[in-house]
């Protein structure tokens, strides 16, 4: 194997442990596994959290994900989060929904999902999705409470939650404070109208540590869990321990005298003799482009810069004269040594979030669990 990913599952269990100690008694806690797991591995994330008995439920983006799970045999309840297709609830499909929930966020959709299960033999559970804010998918306020009498009468739908979003919890306290005013305003008319559902959820990873009292009944752990921070307030907060490392293998080692351009369009040019090491990963794999003659990786516990465009499917380092083979490790990701390369150094090389820089590693690039 040329090129992989490692899963530490010892630290999404302390990073799990971690919020159950920072949380309230009594509050759920949903890790997110939505986009591949924000690039740590759909399945592989899924199967620990499926063997884990502090964890009930596990959130995903749509239908779709859900789905890959039953297929997985994953059976803990699942929560969509975004949307779902119609089209998928078919077949075998659609008797997979008995444990999961989906989400509404327009009356239409509501209607069409209640005729939908009047051809089925059981009720399908949902969460009512409020737009408290973010200006995302969800009923307006008003637009909500406004159609209760009729969401009441949808007889073959079962309202399990309510949820929101923040759409600025690490920067703007006021405006979060806003939009939990909001909600819990919509809540309080929800519950005076007979809508009163077991749970109740608008806190992520960071509004969840931020504004504590924000958690609700329910938390949505996504970034943290994979023990990465949402931002730098957080890491005052809490400790945690990253999840992923990414690694390979040098395919080629050789000697290139002074003066010499390398990759596409000459963009660097070596100082002086140099050992230039090439790995088989490049942009399609999810090394960012932009780390082009800047970014750096691990060899031998020694930082070594990338040097020369980084290409589709091929990126050449300076192995800066250290001894050099074929089939010598690279990491891409994580430490060697005293040296440790973070998602966080490569976000701010690219001007980016390190959501970003994990979940764009190639879904393709085995993930192995350790």
């Amino acid at each position: 194997m040329l090129t992989w990913v490692e899963i530490n599952k010892k630290a999404l269990a302390f990073n799990l442990q971690q919020f159950h100690k920072k949380i309230g008694k009594g509050i759920e806690i949903i890790p997110v596994i939505k986009s591949n797991a924000y690039g740590h591995g759909f399945i592989e994330i899924a199967r620990f959290c499926d063997t884990c008995k502090l964890i009930n439920k596990i959130a995903v983006v749509n239908l779709a994900e859900a789905l890959e799970l039953r297929k997985n045999k994953i059976k803990k309840q699942i929560i969509v989060l975004s949307f779902f297709d119609f089209n998928e609830l078919t077949g075998e499909s659609a008797s997979e929904l008995k444990n999961i929930s989906l989400p509404i966020y327009d009356i239409a959709t509501a209607i069409k999902l209640n005729n939908f299960s009047k051809k089925s033999e059981f009720k399908i559970k949902i969460h009512l999705k409020i737009d408290t804010g973010a200006s995302r998918i969800g009923f307006l306020p008003n637009e909500l409470i406004k159609n209760i009498a009729l969401l009441k009468k949808l007889n073959n739908l079962i309202i399990e939650g309510v949820f929101s979003h923040f759409a600025s919890s690490e920067e703007d306290k006021k405006y979060t404070q806003k939009q939990k005013n909001i909600f819990d305003k919509t809540i309080t008319k929800l519950k005076a109208l007979g809508i009163n559902p077991p749970m109740i959820h608008i806190a992520c990873t960071a509004a969840a540590l931020v504004t504590p009292q924000n958690q609700c009944n329910t938390v949505r752990l996504g970034i943290g869990f994979y023990g990465l921070y949402p931002s730098k307030k957080i890491k005052k907060i809490i400790k945690l321990k990253p999840v992923l490392s990414w690694h390979t293998r040098l395919i080629q080692v050789k000697d290139l005298s002074k003066n010499t351009l390398i990759g596409y369009g000459g963009t660097y040019k070596t100082r002086r003799k140099t050992l230039l090491g090439i790995i088989p990963v490049g942009y399609w794999d999810g090394l960012d482009r932009h780390l082009s003659n800047c970014g750096q990786v691990l060899f031998k516990g020694k930082k070594c810069g990338i040097i020369g465009r980084i290409c589709m499917n091929l990126t050449m380092i300076d192995l800066a004269g250290l001894n050099a083979k074929t089939g010598d490790k690279i990491t891409l990701i994580g430490r060697q040594g005293k040296h440790e390369i973070t998602a966080d150094d490569l976000a701010q090389k690219i001007d980016t979030i390190n959501y970003e820089v994990v979940t764009r590693i190639n879904p393709q690039i085995k993930r192995i669990v350790c």
